[in-house]
């Protein structure tokens, strides 16, 4: 099977790697201190899935916790090995599918889904979840980021045959449509919800003459963040 993310990342190289972390991981370390007031860094293990280049857990590490991330890319694992080797930062990272992790049982107080399980099938995101609660300990953190219902319907085609029909970054990337109602049917009563937010993105393409619209896209995505019972 073609690897579509090693193709993005090995053509755009570093074009392809966020330099800074999303604001929501500052949010869900925020939410785990206060949450568990008086814990220190040094006492969380984070995971982030679909590492990429590693900002998010970058960032996590600077604060002084224990990071490991995973991803299918080799070329985006070495490129955050070398990040956190340049920063004289620690953390582990390794090519792994999010369906198979190579960690213990009950290790990871937070873990970290930002993007990566939309591009998984249905199956697949089962399993996944399957193994975000093998890996969790109980009361640990997860988020979570599945589309929302009112994107841009290009944003979530898929064909028949369940393969991608749309691309994303010039490589067909699958993104699939699983909501938010089935995000937690999948996880079945094994978490609880602790936070919800919708975040909506709208942007325009605009005529070359500058006097009109041409078109309207909505990015909108859910934020979970998600405990294990």
């Amino acid at each position: 099977m073609e690897n579509h993310w090693e193709k993005l990342y090995s053509s755009l190289n570093d074009r392809a790697m966020m330099k800074y972390p999303f604001s929501i991981i500052i949010e869900l370390l925020n939410f785990y201190y206060k949450k568990y007031p008086g814990v220190l860094p040094s006492e969380i293990n984070a995971l982030e899935l679909g590492c990429g280049g590693g900002a998010n857990i970058k960032y996590l590490a600077e604060q002084g916790c224990n990071v490991y991330g995973i991803d299918i890319s080799q070329t985006a694992i070495d490129y955050c090995i070398r990040s956190f080797n340049v920063s004289g930062l620690h953390g582990e990272m390794s090519v792994a599918s999010v369906d198979n992790l190579p960690f213990k049982d009950n290790f990871f107080h937070m873990v970290i889904d930002h993007g990566s399980l939309v591009c998984v099938n249905e199956d697949m995101y089962q399993k996944a979840i399957d193994e975000v609660h093998r890996v969790t300990v109980g009361g640990g953190v997860i988020l979570l980021t599945p589309q929302s219902e009112i994107s841009t319907k290009k944003i979530k085609l898929f064909s028949d045959d369940g393969h991608a029909s749309a691309s994303f970054k010039g490589n067909n990337i699958y993104v699939n449509n699983i909501g938010l109602y089935g995000v937690i049917k999948i996880l079945n009563d094994r978490f609880k919800v602790v936070f919800l937010r919708r975040n909506d993105r709208v942007s325009y393409v605009i005529s070359d003459d500058c006097k009109f619209i041409d078109e309207e896209i909505t990015n909108s995505v859910y934020h979970m963040f998600i405990e294990k019972l």
